[in-house]
């Protein structure tokens, strides 16, 4: 037994050094452009651009941040993509970017300056607008969160202070009342002003919604320091110039800025009310959807661009795969102020615009959700979960057809999408079709290539 047990113990000895070495990737010291690029949505997390990349891609007439630092880098198998380690190294250069156009001719010479970007509330719903700063501008922007910041918290103060000599005045008038009834007393005018006092607590009790909050969907980003890109389409090079004027080593790169070749495209979310977090996206105009009808659907367009697709891909990710020949469509925002023409093979004609609305599970052991309409007044702080036109489905109907419909001067395109209601049963039918239909070619596949060998012997 003993025996046993000390070779399954020298077994795992030997196996563990390789697996615990496996999860420590070899890495490189090497010098990186990390670059904060803005993608036609947002400024997202950013990507880098290491020494075996020769090419950066940025959007064209956006501020983009780029920054050289030297750093580790390494291959991480699990997600099969390059990760910097700026954790171990993380040394930046002084000096300044020079961008030089086909020839090799310097046409813009970059200086090192502090930055940061942030979105606030878009003119509608759900729809932020970014914005970046550098210089004294990206300075004065974030003294002024931090001013409001301070603000907010001597109003918290303020408030904790009021309520604390409320509920001490309540206190106190509470225990004259509780004194004076057990004497068998009662003072109306005493009551009444206890009660005074707890809806004054009530309001204090109420929490202050953050200035801040008001003003940004997505606060100013900590001050970075780096370089702003902001060129017109076209192909240049870079190289960063050390102050001694040298050229730093693996700094030279080629840059490829590239525009949308269509703008303002319409697309479509279609939400299920059971799979609500689960949207059918129809990006092509004429498209067709399929539902059993079972629940009631929200509508939400948006705006989508076309762009090269290789090109997007190393704008998010830098050394990504894509086709260079082929476009892709991407998010870019939403159309603002739109309704929804409805029309049916029932003979329905209507309109639809979009509301705001709750969602909650479904009480008791079934899964699903319950979707309500928004009511500040109900709902209290809470903010809206869903913002989307809602379409119920009426008995009988097979076909709608849906139209984003612009308000009067609007410039947005009008895409007719079609959804289709099958039943339930008749898709049932075409999953097992469609799963048995190869396996029934294959056996007569077999049973001919059997005839033919018959045949031939």
């Amino acid at each position: 037994m003993r025996r046993r047990a000390s070779l399954i113990l020298s077994t795992v000895l030997i196996l563990l050094p390789p697996i615990l070495s496996a999860d420590v990737p070899e890495r490189f010291e090497q010098v990186i452009y990390s670059i904060r690029p803005f993608d036609g949505v947002e400024y997202g997390k950013g990507t880098f651009c290491r020494e075996e990349s020769d090419t950066i891609f940025l959007l064209s007439g956006v501020d983009n941040f780029l920054s050289v630092r030297k750093t580790f880098v390494y291959f991480w198998p699990l997600t099969g993509v390059w990760e910097p380690d700026t954790g171990l190294l993380n040394h930046t250069f002084n000096g300044r970017l020079e961008i030089l156009n086909r020839k090799g001719k310097r046409i813009d010479v970059l200086e090192n300056t502090e930055y940061t970007y942030f979105s606030k509330k878009g003119r509608y719903a759900l729809a932020p607008e970014w914005f970046a700063l550098s210089g004294e501008a990206a300075t004065a922007e974030l003294d002024s969160v931090e001013r409001m910041f301070r603000e907010h918290q001597t109003t918290l103060n303020i408030q904790r202070e009021k309520r604390a000599q409320v509920q001490e005045a309540l206190d106190s008038l509470t225990s004259v009342i509780i004194e004076l009834r057990n004497k068998g007393e009662e003072s109306e005018e005493l009551v009444q002003v206890a009660r005074e006092y707890q809806k004054i607590l009530a309001e204090l009790e109420k929490p202050i919604t953050p200035p801040w909050e008001k003003l940004y969907e997505d606060p100013p980003a900590p001050l970075q320091n780096g370089f702003v890109v902001n060129l017109p389409p076209g192909d240049y090079r870079l190289q960063f110039v050390s102050d001694d004027g040298s050229i730093l080593e693996g700094s030279e790169k080629n840059l490829r800025v590239f525009g949308t070749s269509r703008r303002n495209l319409t697309g479509i979310d279609i939400k299920p009310g059971i799979k609500w977090n689960r949207p059918v996206q129809s990006a092509i105009p004429g498209s067709v959807i399929y539902t059993d009808g079972s629940t009631d659907l929200y509508i939400k367009p948006y705006l989508q661009a076309e762009v090269n697709e290789y090109y997007y891909n190393n704008l998010v990710r830098n050394g990504s795969r894509g086709n260079i020949n082929q476009v892709k469509l991407v998010k870019t925002g939403e159309p603002g102020e739109y309704s929804i023409l409805v029309r049916s093979d029932r003979g329905r004609i209507e309109e639809i615009e979009e509301g705001s609305y709750i969602v909650r599970q479904s009480e008791g052991g079934s899964l699903g959700f319950t979707i309500v309409p928004y009511e500040k007044e109900v709902h209290g702080g809470m903010k809206p979960h869903l913002s989307a036109a809602h379409l119920s489905i009426l008995p009988g109907e097979k076909k709608i057809f849906l139209e984003v419909r612009a308000p009067e001067g609007g410039d947005q395109p009008l895409p007719a999408r079609e959804i289709r209601i099958v039943n339930p049963n008749q898709t049932s039918v075409f999953t097992a079709f469609s799963a048995l239909f190869p396996l029934a070619v294959y056996l007569v596949l077999l049973i001919l290539r059997s005839k033919k060998e018959r045949k031939n012997a």
